[in-house]
């Protein structure tokens, strides 16, 4: 990753390039072959590739917040409402 940060995924051409190459193309059954052929090489190969996400912007009071528990699931860490603990 160029600008930082952390993957647990693989970049893999050939993701981007079947995508570029569906996209591209006109024929329906040419897209359909295009796709099984990406299916197979998924199917063979099995890469973890990288989901891209970006951070909401969330902003509080940290006066009225106590503690703010995010609990750890099999997908990583997870906030919900129910995690927020309120000063009383």
């Amino acid at each position: 990753m160029t600008r930082g940060g952390k993957s647990r995924g693989v970049e893999t051409l050939e993701c981007g390039a079947t995508n570029l190459a569906v996209a591209a193309e006109q024929d329906y059954d040419k897209r359909v072959a295009l796709n099984a052929t990406f299916a197979d090489f998924m199917r063979k190969w099995i890469p973890n590739t990288g989901v891209v996400s970006w951070g909401n912007p969330f902003i509080y009071n940290p006066n009225t917040i106590d503690r703010w528990e995010p609990v750890t699931g099999w997908r990583g860490d997870v906030d919900t409402w129910s995690n927020v603990f309120l000063k009383k």
